[in-house]
């Protein structure tokens, strides 16, 4: 079978990253698979930050009514990677949406780009566009930030993590919103592949960015946040909160 592209929206997905926050616990999505190996029911569970896999809440699925699970083939894209992406709240407000693109660069490796909009306790909105790596480092599974633009310390900026941990700081050249993100996904695109390098990790051939499905998924995302930002009512809208996870 070739790669997938599953889309998951609704209120059900809500709820439970809702439930995730207020539990300050990782949610992590689960599929049945058919004869042919196609998703046809999703469910979650939750586990402690950092906890083992096999300690975990039971399993919940979602009922057909509140999820709207849909998939496509696409074509010339890796395929073999576990299907289950991880969200964990690590800087939790009163009011978040996160849309997360999620696909495999290697046998055991994926990158997940992940747009976050969110509502101060302020009321005052703000976002952040991460690029996160999950993979083998020193022979074990980690979770890194590898670049991520945000509004933090009073301006729009870059920051680049290093696998040692160290950090580099950048205000982008413009501090409008709209702006400011189209900036970094262009950033993402054409420097993405060095910074990988740049910050410690190995070389990948990551051509799946350049898929047209892909650039269209990222782009639906961005359009997403700048949505949110420019009408903060959209909060509310249940196809707002989107995970697309690539095998």
């Amino acid at each position: 079978m070739g790669a997938v592209r599953y889309n998951a929206t609704g209120p059900g997905m809500n709820r439970a990253i809702q439930e995730a926050r207020e539990r300050n616990m990782t949610i992590v999505f689960v599929g049945k698979e058919d004869e042919r190996c196609q998703i046809i029911r999703l469910g979650y569970y939750l586990e402690e930050k950092g906890s083992e896999k096999d300690n975990h809440t039971p399993i919940t699925w979602f009922t057909n009514d509140e999820i709207n699970l849909t998939n496509e083939p696409i074509d010339t894209l890796s395929s073999g990677v576990e299907g289950r992406i991880q969200i964990g709240y690590l800087h939790p407000r009163r009011e978040e949406k996160h849309s997360i693109i999620d696909f495999p660069i290697g046998k055991d490796n994926r990158l997940i780009i992940r747009f976050v909009y969110r509502v101060l306790q302020s009321k005052i909105s703000d976002f952040m566009i991460q690029v996160e790596y999950r993979g083998l480092i020193n022979g074990k599974e980690d979770w890194r930030s590898i670049v991520r633009y945000d509004c933090a310390h009073g301006f729009i900026h870059r920051d680049l993590l290093f696998i040692d941990g160290r950090k580099t700081k950048n205000k982008l050249p413009m501090q409008n919103n709209r702006q400011a993100i189209n900036f970094a996904i262009d950033e993402i695109f054409a420097k993405l592949k060095d910074w990988l390098i740049e910050t410690g990790y190995q070389s990948y051939a990551i051509t799946i960015m350049d898929h047209p499905l892909v650039k269209e998924d990222i782009e639906k995302a961005k359009n997403k946040l700048i949505k949110l930002l420019e009408d903060p009512n959209q909060i509310n809208n249940p196809d707002i909160s989107e995970i697309t996870i690539i095998e």
